[in-house]
């Protein structure tokens, strides 16, 4: 009986203390679905950019290929110039893709400057 009353009495501290480990993991875990979003979409970053290098070294293949098919011209002939225009549509996205990926670890850190406080020291006098 005296166990009973014992847990009785703490019961309403240790609901007040459940409360707030219950508070703290709900904080934790809504951050940390933030952060996984945050990884998710510099991931896909990452990927469309190695995607659309891929894409550049097939046109690049291409363009050596039809560049001998054609017998070495001076001028390019209506495919090669299609093969380039290709090419620099790909660039303009890549460096499109690379500004978006930086803005976005440049995101991260000023998030985590944010969060961190900066404590004031004092000089000592020589």
């Amino acid at each position: 009986m005296k166990a009973y009353n014992d847990i009785k009495k703490e019961w309403p501290k240790i609901k007040k203390q459940l409360a707030a480990v219950s508070k703290e993991a709900l904080d934790l875990l809504k951050k940390g679905e933030k952060e996984l979003v945050r990884v998710s979409h510099q991931g896909k970053l990452h990927m469309d950019a190695t995607a659309l290098n891929l894409k550049k070294e097939h046109l690049f293949h291409l363009i050596g290929k039809e560049y001998v098919k054609a017998g070495v011209p001076a001028e390019p002939n209506q495919k090669l110039k299609k093969f380039i225009q290709d090419e620099e549509k790909i660039e303009k996205e890549l460096k499109a893709l690379k500004i978006k990926i930086k803005e976005a670890g440049t995101a991260k850190k000023k998030e985590a400057v944010k969060k961190v406080p900066v404590k004031k020291v004092a000089k000592k006098k020589a």
